[in-house]
């Protein structure tokens, strides 16, 4: 879905929203962390070769999510997922735990920071007048700790190769992906990890004043 600061507004005409109104109109996107990796593990024997201390380790939003769930008293369905949710137009992101009707800000619980300078390009249609924004860069992604609220059993902080990409979007939201490698711990245990962090969509939502002047 690509549209315009003028389509947008010929939307919410049509549905009835007088321009009067604060509503709040936000773009939402699915968060997908895949991370794979080694932790601590007992002897494992292939023949006459035999591993010892190293088993795998597998990090995804089925796992971050129970730990956000615990953290925060929650209990999540399987079906929960993470988006992040930014206003129309630019602003500060939001990372919620979506599941269901239940939406949970666990923001603080995640860092986001940019380590590198941005080498950006472009692509033009002439025809149909679309341009594509290219980013990229090296960036970080982590998982931690809030204070005041219960630890988490699961920790990462990784860095790495990060594209960008935007088409005819809202200012300051495209897709994002963070090809990365670090560590982090679950239950103690050391892990090291490597895999993509992906921030994908562009659904729109409109959220009536009411909620946002009582969220």
């Amino acid at each position: 879905m690509k549209l315009a600061k003028a389509a947008l507004m010929s939307v919410l005409l049509s549905l009835g929203i007088p321009q009067a109104r604060a509503d709040q109109t936000n773009v939402v996107q699915n968060l997908s962390i895949q991370l794979w990796g080694v932790q601590p593990g007992g002897s494992v024997t292939n023949r006459n070769v035999v591993t010892t201390g190293i088993g795998p380790a597998v990090v995804s939003n089925r796992q971050i999510i129970q730990a956000l769930g615990t953290a925060t008293g929650n209990s999540f369905s399987p079906p929960a997922r993470l988006v992040i949710v930014t206003p129309y137009g630019g602003g500060d992101s939001l990372v919620q735990v979506r599941d269901g009707s239940k939406q949970v800000d666990v923001t603080g619980f995640f860092s986001h920071q940019q380590l590198s300078a941005v080498l950006s390009g472009s692509q033009s249609n002439m025809k149909s007048h679309g341009v594509v924004s290219l980013d990229y860069s090296i960036q970080r992604f982590a998982l931690h700790d809030v204070a005041g609220l219960p630890g988490l059993g699961l920790h990462f902080d990784m860095s790495g190769f990060t594209s960008e990409t935007s088409a005819n979007r809202p200012d300051g939201v495209g897709d994002l992906q963070i090809d990365c490698a670090g560590s982090g711990d679950a239950g103690g245990n050391l892990l090291i990890l490597h895999g993509d962090v992906e921030v994908r969509g562009d659904r729109l939502e409109v959220v009536p004043s009411a909620s946002v002047q009582n969220s």
